[in-house]
């Protein structure tokens, strides 16, 4: 019983700080109306070692899941050949010095008031 009560404890206080989190996105207001684009590209990143065998059954399952989505043309997936992630979850080119580059590039694109989305048009427009 006094396992079952710890578990119980570690649960609660995982879902209150979840609670936390939800809250904390929602106070930042940007988010993207999904609902209300033409076309969603999900973009596909096997990476290396197991991760292409990881990604393409998670592709897999979203296709399953999201099949009338993807024959409507509302969903489509696209590879994205050569990205990497560090273990911060940053992307990386693998390369130090083009890595900072490219952080100039997008620095020069974007500014702290723009929402994530206005970020995102101005680097990819």
């Amino acid at each position: 019983m006094e396992n079952i009560t710890a578990a119980k404890e570690k649960f609660g206080a995982l879902i209150e700080a979840q609670k936390k989190r939800v809250a904390a996105m929602r106070a930042q207001g940007d988010f993207v109306d999904y609902a209300a684009l033409p076309q969603i590209v999900i973009g596909v990143c096997g990476g290396d070692g197991i991760g292409p065998t990881i990604t393409h059954e998670a592709e897999r399952v979203l296709r399953f899941l999201l099949k009338d989505e993807v024959e409507k043309g509302k969903v489509t997936f696209k590879e994205i050949d050569g990205l990497t992630i560090d273990r911060n979850g940053r992307y990386t080119t693998g390369s130090e010095q083009l890595d900072k580059l490219l952080t100039a590039a997008v620095n020069r694109a974007v500014t702290a008031k723009m929402t994530q989305e206005e970020r995102l048009r101005a680097v990819y427009d």
